[in-house]
């Protein structure tokens, strides 16, 4: 079955629109009867006298509409209709706004020549494609296993493969759009991204996404090529950073008109390439895991914002790894309420507050955060000589909040005075002025002593769980 073109309703769409219509057509009747009852019923009430033979001065007066006069005789002027007694409804302006809520809950179609559309006929075209393969596939599948019988292809599955082929395909177009080149003669197109993100556009699970980009690759609609680098990352046993192989993301290859004898194919001789042949990484992805331009991050960030705008953020989000720096505009915001932003902190309230991001931060960020926070409290207090021994101080406190102890408050409190107590005498170490107000407060006992005795493991740093 094809799908419609995208200026037409469907059929669901066209059964809700007449309903609509017909419960319209007949409330408007009903008023009708109503209004004509009432009005047979209060007509005796309203039979005017007839004018006299000789209009006199009061029929024609400032301000009054000059009436035509029938000598002899004249005609009564047309009635008007009564106005609605008291108590009874009117319940025209309720069924007017139920249609208009309607016609706002039908999906409008998108406008010509925009990624939309064309995905929508990317994904027209692939879909008798996408069921004869994928019926194939099954039905080779059966015979394997030895069993009997014909293949039946479930809708649901079909739905989801054409879902995540329109995202990537509205990737595609957009970035075709944003490079400046024509969209007319593209029959297949190659661009990097990272898969991870495919949730977001698509608004499926993860598991989802990744079964229906199986089928598609087995289908022939999509091809990928895995991009590999080497990256920094700890060492959960020993505590240390180590070198290591990490993904970037996926080179993609898209079908835009999909044809039953063609396959998508992606060739590594047309991938970037560095000077001396070998493949050049598509991405830094050191340098955007310090700036948070992660997949993680982008789901943490859609997953607290406004449902509205995940698909418009999904797209976005698919594309920001293809584009490049002077092109890409961040959809991941560092300077929010999930992530903190220390570089301008002027309090401790301010520090404080920034460091209560920690507990929501990924493992791989929450060092870089510490040292921020560290370099913020050096900057705050003029001593940069005890950025060692802050840090120990913020990563202890982090670690108690951890473990369900409250330290970040006792902590503020005590910077706090250690600031007050700057500016009215001339500290001289302001780092072992603040570690005399956190042991007369019982929280070098409590959280600095206890985070210590807590193992190597604790100290070390975040464990490694992240991916790109």
């Amino acid at each position: 079955m094809l799908i419609p073109d995208p200026r037409d309703l469907s059929a669901a769409e066209r059964l809700l629109l007449a309903a609509a219509q017909q419960r319209l057509r007949e409330r408007q009747q009903q008023a009708r009867e109503f209004s004509q009852g009432l009005y047979e019923q209060y007509r005796p009430h309203m039979v005017l006298p007839c004018l006299e033979e000789t209009p006199s001065k009061a029929l024609i007066g400032p301000g009054m509409a000059l009436q035509s006069v029938r000598w002899g005789k004249t005609s009564p002027p047309p009635q008007q209709a009564p106005s609605r007694p008291a108590g009874v409804p009117d319940w025209s302006p309720v069924v007017e706004r139920a249609v208009d809520q309607t016609f706002r809950q039908l999906p409008h179609p998108p406008r010509p020549g925009t990624p939309e559309a064309r995905a929508a006929q990317v994904v027209q075209l692939a879909e008798p494609i996408l069921r004869e393969r994928l019926r194939r596939r099954m039905q080779v599948e059966r015979e394997a296993k030895g069993q009997e019988g014909k293949a039946y292809l479930r809708t649901d599955r079909v739905e989801r493969n054409l879902r995540v082929l329109g995202a990537l395909a509205e990737a595609a177009y957009t970035l075709i759009g944003a490079r400046g080149q024509q969209a007319g003669h593209i029959t297949s197109y190659t661009y990097f991204t990272v898969l991870d993100v495919l949730p977001i556009a698509t608004g499926l699970s993860t598991a989802s996404c990744e079964r229906a980009t199986r089928d598609l690759r087995a289908c022939g609609l999509l091809a990928t090529w895995s991009d590999w680098t080497t990256a920094e990352f700890l060492d959960r046993a020993t505590g240390e950073q180590v070198r290591t192989r990490a993904r970037t993301g996926v080179w993609v290859c898209l079908e835009l008109r999909p044809e039953a004898h063609r396959r998508a194919r992606i060739f590594p001789s047309e991938l970037p390439r560095d000077e001396r042949g070998q493949l050049q990484p598509a991405r830094d992805l050191e340098a955007d895991r310090r700036v948070g331009r992660t997949a993680w991050q982008a789901r943490k960030e859609v997953r607290e914002s406004s449902p509205l705008q995940r698909r418009r953020e999904g797209m976005g989000y698919l594309v920001q790894w293809a584009l490049s720096q002077a092109e890409c505009i961040y959809s991941v915001v560092r300077d929010s309420l999930t992530s903190p932003h220390l570089a301008h902190t002027t309090s401790p309230q301010e520090l404080v507050w920034s460091l209560q991001a920690v507990l929501s931060e990924h493992p791989q960020r929450r060092g870089e955060v510490i040292g921020e926070a560290a370099q913020a409290l050096t900057r705050l207090y003029r001593d940069p000589g005890s950025f060692p021994h802050y840090c120990r101080m913020l990563w202890r406190a982090s670690e108690a909040e951890f473990r369900g102890v409250p330290a970040f408050r006792q902590l503020e409190a005590a910077m706090l005075r250690t600031l007050v107590a700057m500016r009215e005498v001339n500290l001289r170490r302001p780092g072992a002025y603040l570690l005399k107000q956190l042991e007369r407060a019982g929280w070098l006992e409590s959280v600095y002593r206890k985070a210590r005795l807590a193992g190597p493991g604790n100290r070390s740093g975040p464990p490694t769980d992240s991916f790109a």
